[in-house]
């Protein structure tokens, strides 16, 4: 059985929903009908239908797994999925492409994956492509946060810099896309990782679509892109991040955004990093 075509490692809260809507819509790409798999930043569970009974997030993400997969009568995957061991080996089986067609999936989680398991992955296989999507990491993080106070209720009892200091390993590893980068494209290689920017995905869908189909090699013309294209995916309704938040973001971001503008050197790195020069040189706003 063949290994995936590509996969979409992220990054969380840079588009990665919106751009599972449009493969979805594509004629010639199969993606599975649940859009992140958490297969390899999973694999402490061996067998993911053992949670299913957990009160935790992770066993009401399998029974919801679950019940869609039952509703729509895909006995064979279900089971591949949550009842076979996560394997390399068992891995292709979640993917029964059509001839003529590229399979892939999008788990924005895996852009955190170490090195072992990017390696093993690689060894398996070596031609899947790679997708990573980069935000602003200061606008990622805001926007992580808030997804947190929505998903688990956290508004009522935590400010928002109290969540970010809650769940800081975890949302700082999602925004340090130099070091993920370097992971990916060290197994790999660099001409198999593709970097997208959300600013592109929210200003030219079109055109930034266009360069993901490309570089997977699959047709650009005007059939294959959705009608709902400029619809906004997963949007969260907070509002602007909190002065002394971003100020302390900044702050610490500002070594990353000034290695990403010297590695890609565009229009959205640079506004990134002016961004927060511009902020950081003023004195630190009161809390």
């Amino acid at each position: 059985m063949p290994y995936p075509d590509f996969i979409c490692i992220g990054a969380q809260k840079a588009g990665t929903t919106w751009l599972y809507h449009q493969m979805v819509a594509h004629p010639d790409i199969w993606v599975p009908r649940i859009k992140e798999l958490h297969y390899f930043d999973r694999v402490e569970d061996r067998v993911m239908l053992r949670s299913m009974f957990e009160v935790s997030r992770k066993g009401r993400f399998v029974r919801s797994v679950l019940f869609f997969s039952l509703l729509k009568g895909r006995w064979r995957w279900i089971y591949d999925y949550l009842a076979r061991p996560i394997t390399l080996t068992n891995y292709p089986r979640l993917f029964r492409k059509k001839p003529g067609m590229l399979a892939g999936e999008l788990t924005p989680a895996y852009a955190r994956l170490d090195a072992d398991m990017i390696s093993n992955m690689a060894a398996a296989m070596p031609d899947t492509k790679i997708i990573y999507l980069l935000r602003n990491p200061v606008d990622r993080v805001w926007s992580q946060v808030n997804m947190f106070y929505r998903r688990d209720n956290l508004h009522s009892t935590l400010l928002p810099g109290e969540v970010l200091e809650l769940k800081s390993p975890m949302i700082y590893d999602n925004s340090s896309y130099i070091a993920n980068l370097s992971r990916w494209e060290e197994h790999f290689g660099a001409g198999n990782v593709y970097v997208g920017f959300f600013d592109e995905i929210r200003d030219s869908p079109y055109e930034a679509l266009r360069k993901i189909y490309a570089f997977l090699g699959l047709r650009t013309d005007e059939n294959v892109f959705s009608a709902d294209i400029h619809v906004v995916r997963n949007q969260g309704r907070h509002g602007d991040i909190p002065e002394n938040l971003e100020y302390e973001l900044s702050l610490h971001f500002l070594p990353e955004l000034e290695a990403l503008h010297r590695r890609f050197g565009n229009q959205y790195t640079a506004v990134w990093l002016q961004r927060a020069q511009d902020l950081t040189r003023k004195p630190a706003p009161q809390s």
